[in-house]
């Protein structure tokens, strides 16, 4: 099972101008890249999550796994070692209700009963 932490990530702190960047943001994107390695070392570091919750603008991110295969580097292989699955679900689950809005490939449909 992988267990990962980012040592240091509590105590940092984002510099002023990402506050001011955040402020002013008409919406925020996550990227299509590894939730795990890419995008939560960046959601570590202290307040940023509290910060993204209480923004009132969208939050969509982009899925990084089409077809059960990851379009890029080793995100899929870690969610099976995880015990995931390996779908843009599990991405989306893994914000945690940071999102307002999630962006995947047509492939990856699901019924909207879900």
């Amino acid at each position: 099972m992988i267990d990962l932490s980012f040592v240091g990530a509590h105590d940092a702190r984002l510099p002023q101008a990402a506050y001011l960047a955040l402020a002013e943001a008409d919406a925020v994107i996550f990227c299509p890249s590894n939730p795990y390695l890419s995008l939560d070392p960046i959601l570590s570091v202290g307040g940023l999550r509290r910060l993204l919750r209480r923004l009132r603008v969208p939050k969509v991110a982009v899925a990084p796994i089409v077809g059960g295969r990851a379009l890029k580097g080793p995100a899929a292989k870690m969610m099976q070692e995880m015990g995931h699955e390996v779908s843009p679900l599990t991405v989306a689950h893994h914000y945690d209700g940071l999102l307002t809005g999630f962006v995947m490939d047509a492939q990856d449909r699901i019924s909207p009963n879900v």
